[in-house]
């Protein structure tokens, strides 16, 4: 039985921040931007937007009537939770008028988590699920203040989306041959809903570890694997683009030992960069990174035919780490481009981002708040915004 991803959407906010013009204001040097983190721009969520509004108006595109109904289960994944109680999993089965005989679930493991549940979903559909039966898997996270961190240039906001099935039109993801690796670490943490910290240098060497740990145990389980013969495309966990480089320069050379530098560079750009596309205007994803490289690599690369294998990396803080292989389905073109919505997102500038994380920042936990007007600003029609909150209660609407 095959099952795997048949449908896939992202959402990547209402306004964005050209990060050339953060670094001027920042007194760094703009050139680092392209040549070691790899980005350009970030999602600045406009104020009627929350996590819930993401995860929503990722998803719909991918919903019609028939599909909503056949939805079994839904698995939303983050760590940008509005509540310690309620999932955002509820906000979302409701807004997405889900039937209620779908399970729903809010799943949390750092940036591991979306796999976690795609993992959760894809063995429910494989044990119980019936031939029609579907399952919904929903990212979606902001990053918190971290105005003049070091870190402020990878940080953003973001949603993804998949609808999982069998015999799926854009990826069969393989159930039995991943590598796992888990280790205790502390790297990067949030130990309040308000604050976002850890050290740096141990985030990115336990993500180096867990590259080295699971591409260790995926040959566990099946043999000697070349990276460069093996596959004609590799997706990563991508918190910045120049750490995704760094990784693979690894793996490729467990095969090719004596590969220069410039050999794996070429490599990289031939078979990674594409994904990192999307990544490079949204800023850090969080619980959704792996799979907008992976949506990243079916928009930019046409040339990918049925059966082509392609590797996945997935890590979270914490930490587990998951090396996968994924299978291209008969029709990946059919997943959901993210771009044009990209392109219609508002440009703000430095003062007003940095007054619109202060105000979230500070907006956060209210008993009661509504988000306030925007000159010139509006969410397009149809797409779910928050109202207001009210004793705590949060309400939302559609756009008109």
């Amino acid at each position: 039985m095959k099952v795997g991803i048949h449908r896939m959407a992202a959402w990547g906010g209402r306004g964005a921040l050209d990060l050339s013009e953060l670094a001027r204001a920042r007194g760094a040097d703009p050139a680092m931007l392209g040549d070691t983190l790899m980005v350009a721009e970030r999602t600045v969520l406009a104020p009627w937007e929350d996590p819930v509004t993401q995860a929503v108006n990722a998803a719909k595109p991918i919903l019609d009537d028939d599909t909503r109904r056949r939805v079994r289960w839904l698995l939303v994944s983050t760590e940008s939770s509005l509540d310690e109680e309620k999932p955002l999993s509820s906000w979302v089965h409701h807004w997405l008028g889900l039937p209620s005989s779908c399970r729903n679930v809010e799943v949390k493991h750092a940036c591991y988590g979306g796999t976690a549940a795609l993992r959760l979903a894809l063995a429910w559909l494989t044990a119980e699920g019936a031939p029609d039966d579907l399952a919904l898997v929903v990212t979606s996270d902001l990053s918190l203040l971290g105005l003049g961190a070091p870190y402020e240039y990878v940080l953003g906001a973001g949603a993804t989306a998949l609808l999982l099935a069998r015999d799926p039109d854009l990826l069969e993801v393989e159930p039995r041959t991943a590598g796992v690796f888990a280790a205790e670490v502390t790297d990067v943490i949030r130990p309040t809903p308000w604050l976002e910290t850890g050290n740096s240098d141990t985030s990115l060497f336990s993500y180096l570890d867990g590259v080295d740990g699971a591409f260790d145990a995926f040959e566990d389980k099946n043999g000697p694997t070349d990276l460069d013969r093996d596959f004609v495309a590799h997706v990563y966990h991508a918190p910045f683009g120049g750490i995704t480089a760094r990784a693979h320069e690894r793996l490729l050379l467990r095969a090719h030992p004596d590969w220069s530098r410039r050999a794996c560079r070429a490599h990289f750009a031939d078979r990674v960069q594409p994904s990192l596309s999307i990544h490079r205007r949204t800023g850090g994803v969080y619980s959704g990174s792996t799979f907008l490289s992976l949506l990243g690599t079916l928009l930019e690369r046409p040339d990918l035919a049925e059966g082509d294998a392609v590797s996945v990396y997935s890590y979270g803080s914490g930490s587990c780490a998951e090396f996968y292989r994924a299978r291209v389905g008969p029709h990946p073109e059919r997943a959901t481009d993210p771009r044009p919505q990209l392109d219609e997102r508002r440009w703000v500038d430095v003062a007003t981002y940095e007054a619109l994380e202060q105000a979230r920042r500070d907006a956060r936990g209210a008993a009661d708040h509504r988000p306030p007007p925007t000159e010139g600003w509006a969410p397009g029609p149809g797409e779910l915004v928050l109202d207001h909150v009210a004793d705590h209660v949060r309400h939302y609407r559609w756009a008109r």
